[in-house]
């Protein structure tokens, strides 16, 4: 996978870092300094760009996870938004479902019953059985 992703293929490159993220986020590189966790990290971070430059729209779904969770950078509440926002832009379940969280909860964003409910409803006609 990771030569495949080191090739330049948007697929790859994506699910490389995706799977490089969750451990990350969830301890599994604990036996690794930070600094060499925060290597890792910016490997994905670079790889989820790119994969969401070339289209893959769940990238945008992890880009804006990062930025809101603050792992291994700044939390970012404005960033997260704007990637949740591109990724619905491409019709991506995932994305549209932070979106209406997000509006429904009303900190990082305005209250707003409509935004949720239409977000909601659109994160279910893209799939996303949760929704």
């Amino acid at each position: 996978m990771l030569e495949l992703a080191q090739n330049g293929h948007p697929l790859a490159s994506f699910s490389y870092s995706k799977e490089l993220y969750h451990n990350l986020r969830n301890g599994r590189f604990g036996f690794l300094k930070k600094p060499e966790q925060k290597q890792l990290f910016e490997l994905c971070h670079e790889y989820l760009q790119y994969a969401a430059s070339k289209g893959v729209s769940s990238a945008f779904f992890y880009l804006g996870m990062i930025y809101l969770e603050g792992i291994f950078v700044k939390i970012d509440a404005d960033k997260a938004v704007d990637f949740y926002i591109r990724g619905a832009a491409k019709n991506n379940a995932f994305c549209f479902f932070e979106l209406s969280r997000l509006h429904r909860e009303g900190e990082i964003v305005e209250r707003d019953s409509y935004l949720e409910a239409l977000y909601l409803r659109r994160s279910a006609e893209e799939g996303f059985v949760m929704a």
